[in-house]
């Protein structure tokens, strides 16, 4: 199995016991991502340069600060 086959995620929410709603998958390919979604999960797009901005979705998500303020991304 691997990305971007719906069975890999099937597959690893099944060994964290988690459903679809309750997991966040960052990745920077949008066939990993879109395949990810269709499932339910929660994606967020990681672009190279840009990470701080996948944090700060994250965080969104969370609702809980993941960096500090004084952190580069």
């Amino acid at each position: 199995m691997r990305k971007p086959h719906p069975e890999i995620f099937q597959h690893a929410l099944q060994k964290i016991g988690c459903k679809p709603e309750e997991v966040v998958f960052l990745d920077d390919i949008g066939s990993n991502l879109k395949a990810a979604a269709k499932l339910g999960i929660r994606c967020i797009r990681v672009r190279i340069g840009r990470e701080g901005e996948a944090i700060a979705e994250l965080e969104k998500i969370m609702d809980m600060k993941l960096r500090d303020e004084k952190a580069r991304l």
